[in-house]
């Protein structure tokens, strides 16, 4: 019966990595621009796209998602500069139309190179592309420029905030992501799209083009175990729970007779 346990709990599908860029991790980061050792469980990169090298980072713990991006943007331009973390709230890659600007349908986040942070959202109105600024600041920034290395940003955001233009998530659950950097750039800005083929957002219905972030549950026996594996193990834990308790009767009935 343990056998057939460990055999089932193998067998549990992954993550469903749509664009193949998973991030996952259980940890507190401090948000203060810089990235200290061990404070990020995942990352990918460093990643090239032509004249730029770029780190992205994330942990959550019970209560907040981390994240961090260094990026090597020699110009300090402050404020001019930004980083957009967009997120498909349902994971299936949908921006809604919608009429009325108070109708929320997917969150993001925003820092700039000042340090600031704004809470934001995203959809499509009349089939233009529209990300309003949330009055609600749940979230916090932190950002660092160094020369000849460019900047570190770091953002929190609850996982569950209570506030509904924000995502509400578990541990356990999983939701897409996306990124830009605008880099202000002589009068103009230069765009860096994250996943490769994302480009604000990814469209409706094509959630190919967004990434995974898995919310990790506290490390169990010294490994990270998502809640919903665990969730899917109850059931046959349970069973061996039982077949134990059977065994043991059996074997204590036959030793009275």
């Amino acid at each position: 019966m343990f056998a057939l346990v460990i055999l089932l709990a193998s067998s549990l599908p992954g993550v469903s990595a749509h664009s193949g860029d998973v991030l996952s991790a259980f940890g507190t980061a401090t948000v203060d621009g810089v990235i200290s050792a061990g404070e990020y469980g995942s990352s990918i990169g460093p990643i090239t796209k032509g004249d730029y090298t770029f780190t992205i980072y994330e942990t959550n713990d019970l209560q907040n998602d981390y994240y961090a991006f260094t990026i090597n943007d020699l110009t300090n331009d402050g404020e001019m500069d930004e980083l957009r973390i967009y997120f498909d709230n349902e994971h299936d890659g949908i921006v809604p139309q919608y009429t009325d600007p108070a109708l929320i349908y997917e969150d993001a986040i925003e820092a700039l190179g000042d340090g600031t942070f704004s809470d934001r959202h995203y959809g499509m109105i009349s089939g233009a592309f529209q990300a309003p600024t949330d009055s609600v600041q749940d979230g916090a920034a932190a950002t660092t420029w160094t020369e000849d290395q460019g900047y570190v940003y770091e953002m929190s955001h609850p996982l569950n905030s209570g506030d509904p233009r924000d995502y509400s998530l578990s541990t356990g659950s999983t939701v897409g992501w996306g990124l830009t950097y605008f880099d202000w750039n002589e009068r103009a800005y230069v765009y860096v799209y994250y996943p490769t083929g994302f480009n604000v957002p990814a469209g409706s219905g094509d959630a190919s083009k967004y990434g995974d972030i898995l919310k990790t549950g506290a490390p169990v026996g010294g490994v990270a175990v998502p809640v919903n594996k665990l969730a899917i193990l109850t059931p046959y834990l349970a069973l061996l729970g039982l077949s134990v308790a059977v065994t043991t009767a059996v074997a204590i009935r036959r030793r009275k007779t």
